[in-house]
């Protein structure tokens, strides 16, 4: 009976089924599902939109995606450029970046045009794509963008330069073994000894020892890192035990340092690089700098630049290793408590809870960050600038805290440092490109 009982259950379940079924079928079947076949310009434009509006972390994927996509996706990328450069300006840096190697002679022109346009804000990224598959017949354009303001478009350029092997560029070469930023002392190094001068690389080494900190910023530990990525591709063995995270007093990064000096000094044949620029020795930066003010600058106009004054009256000028200049005694004391000051009436405008960060504009390709370190208490001030604003948006009171800050720069010519070249002017100069003019607060000097 209890199977004769099952039997008619399932016999109505599956009537019931049959009489909800649509069409009038009989029999309950799933509908298989629809496979939707798109073409190649229909994915080449997915690709698209997911690098000009994906989450920050799929842009740069999607672009890489695109360079694998042909001529299908050259010609989207053309047609959405237009003219001129500024939809591609508004496409932002990851389309920028791989423009120059996409299937199309036109679009790395485009790539060209934006690595010379002074208002283009994405130019480090237009100069790693052509970089990325330098020609012998753009060396010309490369070495002029060795002279470019921005440190990230000169590491670019020297990079490229490097990888061509042009006997013609050694001199060149060898001027950027004293250019500010180590990135691009670096590359100049690896790219004279793709040309014979081995005995430069003695410069990265000098990296590998750089210990300098700071507050937050642990400047020493990325040359470090920077200088281990190059040579370990050159010098495996010898760099086998050393860590750029490690203490420089263990054992195995010690001994590797010294393997490798011995790989270098044999490979030079005699010519190893001793009367380096002060910038490229191995200087006395400070190694930990605790307390101060600091001034970063980056504009994608007029430059970076990277100070910081420390509470015993010495100001630092770049990184790893920073260049060292005295100050008259109490000339720190006065900027923080200017700075304070300033700091406090802004947070009392915009009612900010005391010590709380400011930030004025909006982000760009331009950014200057005023910075009063106590311990790991911070005071921190940002102006922020993007590429198609006209007007600066520093307040007034920042701007005098600025000027301040200037009159404690140099600005003497000096061939010898190209950190404190002129620093003055050129801090101006940046400031000035992000912020807007620097001009005396009213009734100043009456």
């Amino acid at each position: 009976m209890a199977h004769l009982a099952l039997v008619v259950f399932l016999a109505a379940v599956l009537a019931l089924g049959a009489a909800f079924a649509p069409d009038g079928h009989t029999s309950v079947q799933e509908e298989a599902p629809k496979v939707r076949v798109t073409g190649p310009e229909e994915r080449v434009q997915k690709m698209l939109d997911a690098t000009l509006n994906g989450a920050p972390v799929v842009r740069p994927q999607a672009a890489e995606r695109l360079t694998t996509m042909g001529e299908v996706a050259a010609a989207l990328v053309s047609a959405h450029l237009g003219e001129g450069l500024d939809e591609l300006a508004r496409s932002g840096p990851e389309l920028t970046g791989i423009l120059a190697r996409l299937d199309s002679e036109e679009l790395r022109t485009t790539a060209w045009r934006a690595a010379f346009e002074d208002a283009f804000p994405w130019k480090p990224a237009a100069v790693r794509g052509l970089a990325a598959q330098p020609r012998p017949q753009e060396l010309n354009r490369f070495l002029r963008l060795t002279e470019s303001k921005l440190s990230a478009v000169r590491a670019e350029a020297v990079a490229a330069v490097g990888n061509l092997g042009d006997v013609s560029a050694v001199e060149r070469l060898t001027e950027l073994l004293g250019d500010p930023a180590g990135a691009v002392r670096r590359r100049a190094a690896l790219g004279l000894a793709n040309l014979g001068r081995a005995g430069a690389l003695i410069v990265v080494w000098n990296d590998l020892q750089r210990e300098e900190r700071l507050f937050d910023m642990n400047t020493g530990l990325v040359a470090r890192m920077d200088a281990q990525a190059l040579l370990g591709r050159l010098f495996p063995a010898e760099l086998k035990g050393y860590r750029a995270t490690d203490p420089l007093s263990d054992e195995a990064s010690a001994a590797a340092l010294l393997a490798l000096h011995a790989a270098i000094a044999g490979g030079a044949n005699g010519d190893l690089f001793t009367d380096l620029p002060a910038v490229a020795a191995l200087g006395d930066g400070p190694r930990q700098l605790d307390e101060g003010f600091g001034l970063e600058l980056l504009s994608c106009r007029a430059g970076d630049l990277r100070l910081a004054w420390g509470l015993d009256d010495i100001l630092w000028v770049g990184r790893a290793p920073a260049a060292r200049v005295e100050l008259a005694p109490g000339t720190v004391a006065a900027l923080l408590e200017r700075y304070s000051t300033a700091h406090s009436v802004l947070g009392e405008a915009f009612e900010l809870e005391a010590g709380s960060p400011l930030t004025f504009g909006e982000p760009g390709c331009d950014r200057e960050t005023f910075r009063r370190r106590r311990g790991k208490l911070e005071e921190r001030a940002l102006v922020l600038r993007d590429w198609d604003v006209s007007e600066g948006p520093r307040p007034a009171e920042l701007g005098a805290v600025a000027l301040e800050l200037l009159a404690t720069l140099p600005d003497e010519a000096r061939p010898d440092d190209a950190r404190l070249d002129r620093l003055r002017s050129r801090a101006r100069a940046i400031l000035e490109a992000i912020g807007g003019p620097l001009e005396p607060p009213s009734g100043a000097g009456e």
